[in-house]
């Protein structure tokens, strides 16, 4: 199982987990709700550019009140989180990635991280972007999303995340 959360759909207060929250929509869900009642076994999440892991204050990481840390007591056995803002495309192709190498390729989740971030240091991400055969596969009405989404990926340069603003923004927590 893979759940994504992205945007501004998470923060976590690095003073307290009951300022840490997951906004599932209708409702924020807390740190402390999502230790004492969520149930997600075995998954993979991503919380890919949503300020999870830091305050938006730019504070301290708390490695004790992050919202990747609840989730883990929630049973997750893997939470890709970012330390700090990244631009839309580098979080969509962060969250799509890392999830398709752990799953599909059994590549363990902090492997794959690593690769990640070579990949974007050296510019060698455009790679990693579905090919038609591969989108042969898909279901017809996610087929021509992937493809607008491949060719708006096509245009950047291979340089656009080498920067350590980038690739040094993401962390794995679990699975490792």
């Amino acid at each position: 199982y893979m759940a994504v959360f992205s945007g501004r759909e998470a923060q976590s207060d690095p003073q307290s987990w009951s300022n840490s929250y997951l906004d599932c929509g209708v409702r924020r869900a807390t740190a402390l709700e999502i230790i004492s009642e969520w149930r997600v076994n075995h998954s993979i999440i991503t919380l890919s550019n949503a300020h999870s892991v830091c305050s938006e204050e730019g504070e301290d990481t708390n490695e004790y009140c992050g919202l990747d840390l609840a989730l883990r007591l929630a049973g997750a056995s893997c939470i890709f989180s970012g330390l700090w803002k990244v631009s839309d495309p580098l979080a969509v192709l962060m969250a799509s990635t890392l999830f398709d190498w752990v799953r599909t390729y059994q590549v363990k989740p902090g492997e794959a991280l690593g690769r990640f971030q070579r990949g974007l240091r050296v510019g060698d991400w455009h790679r990693w972007m579905l090919t038609e055969g591969q989108l042969k596969d898909v279901p017809t009405e996610l087929r021509d999303r992937l493809r607008r989404r491949r060719e708006a990926f096509s245009r950047l340069p291979n340089d656009a995340f080498a920067d350590w603003q980038s690739w040094a923004s993401f962390r794995c927590f679990g699975g490792c």
